[in-house]
C-alpha cells in the first residue's frame, strides 16, 4: 500500500483520539516504516500550522466523511513545507495514495496552489501566535505567564526533533567504555551533561545497530526520565513504588543503580504496556 496512504488512516485515528504510538503499531510496514513515522510525526507536530495553510487554501471544510483527503491533504504540506522531497515528487505521490477520483484533482490543486503561494501564505501564518508556533492558545498563554522572557525558545525548542539518546547500563559497562565500543562501530555519540549514565548519538541509529543493545548493554531513553533513579538515590534494603511503570525504562534503571532493594513494584493503568515491562526487565 501507499505509504502516504497508510500514513493517512494513522492520522485519523489518532484525530479521533487513538494515541499515535498504538496507531503506528497497527500498521506495520517493511521499507517504508520510516517514511510513514516521519509523516505522522510531523503531520501531529505541526498539526494546527498545516491546518492554518490548509483553511487558507480551501475555506469550505471537507465533509466528516472525506477525513482521508484531509489527512492527505495535510501529508501533502507536510512534505512541501518540512521534507526534503522534490514538490513534483511530494505532489504526485500524494495525489496517488488517494482512493477517491474526485478527489485527486482537489487535492492536485490545493498543493499545487500552496507551491505558487507559499511565500504570502507563510508571512500569513507569521501573524497568528497558535499557527506560528504549532501549539493550542491556551498553552501558548501558560507559557507567556510562567515564562515571560523564555516562551518563545520554548515553544520553538519544543518542536524539534528529540535526539537519540541512550542509557547506558551500568551493571554491565561503564559509559566511557560503551562510547568506546560505539567508535568501534563507527558510531559517533557523546556523553549528556546531567544524567551519568546516558549518551547522545550524533546521528540516529535503528536499535539493532547499536553494539551489545540485545545484550542489555544500552536501552533507548531520554535524559530527563533517567534523572529520576539519579535523584531518587536508592540505598539497599529499600521499597520502591514505580506507579506508572510502563514501558519499564525506569524500573530497570532503579535495578540497574541499586539492585539491592528489598522490593520494587512495577504498575500500570494500562494492561498492555505492562506487558512491555516484563520484555524490558
Amino acid at each position: 500500500m501507499n505509504p502516504r496512504t497508510v500514513a493517512a488512516k494513522i492520522i485519523h485515528q489518532v484525530l479521533d483520539g487513538r494515541s499515535l504510538t498504538d496507531a503506528l503499531n497497527s500498521h506495520t510496514s517493511t521499507k517504508d516504516t520510516a517514511l510513514i513515522q516521519e509523516m505522522c510525526y510531523g503531520v501531529m507536530r505541526w498539526h494546527l500550522q498545516l491546518e492554518a495553510y490548509l483553511s487558507a487554501l480551501m475555506p469550505k471544510p471537507l465533509k466528516e466523511k472525506d477525513h482521508d483527503i484531509h489527512a492527505l491533504l495535510l501529508i501533502g504540506l507536510y512534505q512541501l513545507i518540512f521534507m526534503r522531497v522534490p514538490a513534483f515528487a511530494a505532489i504526485n505521490e500524494t495525489v496517488g495514495a488517494c482512493k477517491k477520483p474526485w478527489a485527486k484533482k482537489l487535492i492536485n490543486g490545493i498543493l499545487r496552489s500552496y507551491e505558487r503561494q507559499k511565500d504570502d501564505l507563510a508571512a500569513s501564518i507569521e501573524k497568528t501566535e497558535e499557527a506560528r508556533f504549532a501549539h493550542p492558545a491556551w498553552l501558548i498563554r501558560k507559557m507567556k505567564a510562567a515564562w515571560p522572557n523564555d516562551w518563545e525558545a520554548i515553544l520553538d525548542a519544543n518542536n524539534q526533533h528529540a535526539p537519540m539518546t541512550l542509557r547506558v547500563n551500568t551493571s554491565k559497562i561503564t559509559r566511557d567504555e560503551y562510547l568506546a565500543l560505539l567508535k568501534t562501530k563507527e558510531m559517533d555519540a557523546t556523553a549528556c551533561a546531567h544524567s551519568d549514565a546516558h549518551i547522545t548519538l550524533d546521528k540516529p541509529s535503528p536499535v539493532n545497530f547499536l553494539p551489545q543493545f540485545k545484550a542489555g548493554f544500552s536501552s533507548v531513553q531520554d535524559e530527563a526520565a533517567g534523572l529520576a533513579a539519579q535523584f531518587l538515590a536508592c540505598e539497599p534494603g529499600d521499597t520502591v513504588l514505580d506507579a506508572c511503570a510502563a514501558p519499564g525504562g525506569k524500573t530497570c534503571h532503579l535495578l540497574e543503580n541499586q539492585p539491592e532493594l528489598k522490593h520494587l513494584i512495577a504498575i500500570d493503568h494500562d494492561e498492555k504496556r505492562v506487558a512491555m515491562i516484563n520484555e524490558n526487565l
